[in-house]
């Protein structure tokens, strides 16, 4: 053969510089994948690496590509190659592959040396179609840069066309139930459905697979389709479904139907359980005015009067449907209401009347007025206190002298005199 010819060449030529190792570099002849039923070209490149080693002066190898002609000739004529380091044989079904430097002591690069392209017909059975190197003793041989070791070593990883057979990708969806996080009621929880792709036998376009999802009522479920994915497209298959709630009250349950269409089988359904739990409730933090502790003062009035004043109490915050609560009762005064006072999420402020009755003394501490209750505060406890006080009670100022019974009657008669007088002075003249 031409390479044992070439090989034996080199080593004559190079030989008489001596004897150096060298390292494991390496010829890979490539692989390529084709459907069975549709047929196609294979690309199979060869390449060389010297693995570290730069004195790589020259190599050759040459493998066969039988397997794709004997007994059946599956191919669709004789194989092309791109590059003349890389020469096809017909006769002999065999590629010879040469490369040596053309600059004395300058090592080989690494390079994909050439690709050689097998027509593959449409029906060949599948199967995996060796491209073997021959092994032969300067059929395959590595030299180096001074010529010193034709027998070196190194290796050839052989190759292949493999023919499957075709199919679409093979769509799973997980069925585990999902039960999403508990977040507080009226927020958005979310979590994942994963989705999953194996390309199947062959890589034909138009063997392509599908997904559509329908989502429950009270979740979202995102996306809720998928493809035409082929088999060179598994990856772009979404690594999940999102499906997200919003909380309330109470739990809500539901399913996520999916249908994968075209796929192995030829359609499968996935239905998976999902879970939005209750939202945490949390209720209103209660706020009085005046403050816990403080001191609330009754009206003015008259000694014996009832007066009153007020405390006001406003709810803020919280979620969900638990109220916040509030029960206020007096010792030594009256509270209205004395009942149970609920707050729910939103609601308004709502005010208690605390009365009493006034003495002709001021009293600091003329009673008490206590609220227990529970809200959205850190301890969750209401427990409030305030002392009522009260003003001296005033009387209403005494008549007055000019305004009693005798007074007007000494008035009218003073009147009565003067006119008498002034009538008499109007006579004398």
């Amino acid at each position: 053969m031409q390479i044992k010819t070439l090989s034996a060449t080199l080593a004559g030529l190079l030989l008489a510089a001596g004897s150096m190792a060298i390292s494991a570099q390496t010829i890979t002849i490539g692989q390529a994948s084709v459907p069975s039923a549709s047929g196609g070209s294979a690309a199979i490149s060869v390449s060389f690496d010297d693995n570290g080693n730069a004195n790589v002066g020259a190599y050759n190898t040459e493998f066969d590509y039988s397997t794709l002609t004997a007994p059946t000739n599956y191919l669709g004529g004789i194989p092309t190659s791109n590059s003349p380091l890389c020469v096809v044989t017909d006769a002999t079904k065999t590629v010879s592959v040469s490369r040596f430097s053309a600059t004395p002591g300058v090592g080989l690069p690494d390079e994909t040396l050439c690709t050689i392209t097998f027509a593959v017909n449409a029906g060949t059975p599948a199967a995996a179609y060796a491209l073997a190197h021959d092994a032969s003793p300067g059929t395959t041989a590595f030299f180096h840069t001074d010529g010193s070791d034709i027998t070196g070593s190194g290796t050839v990883t052989d190759g292949a066309i493999n023919v499957v057979n075709a199919g679409p990708p093979t769509i799973t969806i997980d069925t585990t139930p999902l039960t999403l996080p508990t977040v507080t009621f009226g927020t958005t929880t979310s979590g994942n459905i994963a989705v999953t792709a194996v390309a199947g036998g062959g890589s034909n376009p138009a063997d392509t697979a599908s997904f559509s999802c329908t989502a429950p009522a009270g979740f979202t479920v995102a996306p809720l389709s998928g493809g035409p994915y082929d088999n060179g497209q598994v990856g772009t298959v979404p690594a999940n479904l999102a499906v997200s709630c919003t909380t309330g009250a109470a739990v809500v349950n539901g399913t996520v139907a999916c249908t994968a269409t075209n796929t192995t089988p030829s359609s499968v359904n996935f239905d998976v359980p999902v879970t939005c739990p209750a939202g945490t409730m949390s209720a209103p933090v209660l706020t009085p005015t005046p403050a816990n502790g403080s001191t609330v003062t009754l009206g003015n009035g008259a000694p014996g009067a009832t007066t009153c004043t007020s405390i006001s109490i406003a709810p803020s915050g919280g979620a969900g449907a638990t109220p916040a609560e509030a029960t206020c009762t007096g010792v030594g005064v009256t509270v209205t209401p004395s009942t149970l006072l609920s707050f729910p999420v939103g609601s308004a402020a709502q005010t208690v009347s605390v009365c009493g009755t006034l003495t002709d003394t001021a009293n600091a501490t003329l009673g008490t007025v206590t609220c227990t209750g529970t809200d959205g505060s850190a301890g969750g406890v209401v427990d409030w206190a305030f002392t009522v006080a009260a003003p001296a009670g005033v009387l209403a100022p005494a008549n007055v002298p000019a305004t009693s019974l005798w007074s007007k009657l000494a008035l009218f008669g003073l009147f009565g005199a003067l006119g008498m007088l002034v009538l008499g002075l109007r006579r004398s003249h």
